[in-house]
């Protein structure tokens, strides 16, 4: 695997591992801007934890302001819910690499 790869944000897993849920596409946003501009989740420690509720509110207000943020916040967003669903995981704990 390549080290582009490896960076990005990752869902912690409840068996331990890690998952990629999305890779960086540049150097414009980060995990901290989901709370930040969106107003959903919570800190713990470096973890950002976002409920199943919180994740569809971020994919509904991220269409919404798809112009007012970078594109790759806004695929973030997309990807969080894609992984959610796949994963049908009630909380989402999630870190960022790289």
């Amino acid at each position: 695997m390549s080290a582009q790869a490896e960076e990005g944000v990752f869902a912690l897993l409840p068996d331990g591992r890690r998952e990629l849920v999305h890779a960086w596409m540049s150097d414009d946003y980060e995990l901290a801007d989901l709370p930040e501009y969106f107003g959903y989740g919570r800190w713990e420690e470096d973890v950002l934890i976002l409920t199943a509720r919180d994740v569809m509110k971020l994919r509904i207000q991220a269409d919404a302001e798809s112009f007012d943020h970078e594109e790759g916040l806004i695929r973030l967003c997309l990807d969080l819910e894609r992984f959610q669903k796949a994963h049908g995981l009630n909380l989402l704990h999630l870190i960022e690499l790289g």
